[in-house]
């Protein structure tokens, strides 16, 4: 079990990807703090740094990561599944190959119908994409669970603007760079 996001710095900041320093910490941290037999879905991983900086706070426990992303150029797939298996996160990493907005009308039988810790929404970036993977995701995921955004910044209105729409249904506000969460509650 990793207990230090010191110790997997260098292999996260290896993998190619969109996820700056220090977000990759700041989701390896969210995890670490999870239950351990916590289930964490990621809606879009590209070449897989967010992947494997959350699946690295899985090793040595029961937590899942679900990885949904439609991988349109096998390349990409490819070197995802390859460094998944690099660093030996297989058992923790599973890959759900497909558009999100389909895969999450069907997510209950990928996580056998289980409640989900953790959501991190960083598939398509248009307005539409970010409230449909919200709205599809949010029964799924536990009274206090974690939702968070990638790309909440002015560089990407549309996931600002879903996000200016989407905070007033989440609860105790986290914002790391342009990563933005906040944990579901019972709405009275």
């Amino acid at each position: 079990m990793i207990l230090n996001y010191d110790e997997v710095r260098d292999k996260v900041e290896s993998v190619q990807g969109y996820l700056p320093a220090p977000q990759p910490a700041y989701l390896f941290r969210l995890v670490t703090f999870s239950p351990l037999d916590s289930i964490i879905v990621e809606i879009g991983s590209y070449f897989g740094r967010s992947s494997v900086a959350m699946g690295f706070a899985c090793l040595g426990t029961n937590r899942k990561l679900y990885s949904i992303d439609v991988w349109e150029n096998e390349h990409i797939y490819l070197e995802w599944q390859k460094t998944i298996k690099e660093f030996g996160l297989e058992d923790h990493v599973i890959p759900i190959r497909g558009w999100s907005g389909e895969i999450l009308l069907d997510l209950g039988k990928f996580i056998n119908g289980n409640k989900i810790y953790m959501s991190f929404i960083d598939g398509g970036h248009g307005l539409a994409n970010v409230l449909n993977d919200f709205i599809l995701i949010y029964p799924w995921v536990k009274n206090d669970g974690i939702i968070a955004f990638h790309d909440v910044c002015e560089g990407h209105p549309e996931v600002l603007k879903a996000w200016e729409i989407l905070k007033a249904l989440l609860v105790n506000h986290e914002k790391e760079g342009s990563l933005a969460l906040g944990r579901k509650t019972l709405i009275k």
